[in-house]
């Protein structure tokens, strides 16, 4: 599967940049077994995105606040607003691959259970490196749970 890491952090935890939430991610991916084969076509994207911000506290240490989603994305092929298939209804499922692109969407179809939402005294890296880590570890024991016999 693909991935994608979106990090924007705003004067929070210094070490949590792209690179090292991308190279974190593979790494788990890739231990569990779940990665991307150079021939495989892009029908998965687990989307990881990291927002750290700091808020300025009067007479106390800056206060480090995150917002984590974990999204698993398939693409989908939106049959009920494709006029083609309103014109043809008969038309088999299989024709969805000749689809036209608006049709075809990114939809989610697990995310963490919820959004690591939450703030903390200070700029420490592993406050957020552990909700990264539970989050992974959540996605990667329901993948393995419903994928784990088409896992190489």
């Amino acid at each position: 599967m693909n991935m994608e890491v979106f990090v924007t952090n705003s004067g929070g935890a210094g070490g949590i940049t792209r690179e090292s939430v991308e190279a974190m991610t593979t790494s788990r991916l890739r231990e569990a077994r779940i990665y991307a084969q150079a021939d495989q076509p892009a029908w998965a994207l687990l989307r990881l995105t990291v927002f750290i911000g700091t808020q300025a506290v009067p007479g106390r240490a800056a206060q480090t606040v995150y917002i984590i989603r974990l999204r698993f994305m398939k693409l989908v092929y939106d049959q009920l607003s494709d006029p083609q298939l309103a014109a043809n209804p008969g038309r088999l499922s299989s024709d969805s691959l000749g689809a036209a692109l608006q049709w075809i969407h990114w939809a989610p179809t697990w995310e963490s259970p919820r959004p690591a939402i939450g703030f903390y005294g200070g700029r420490r890296d592993d406050v957020i490196t552990s909700k990264i880590g539970t989050m992974l570890e959540e996605f990667v024991t329901e993948y393995l749970r419903v994928n784990g016999d088409s896992c190489p």
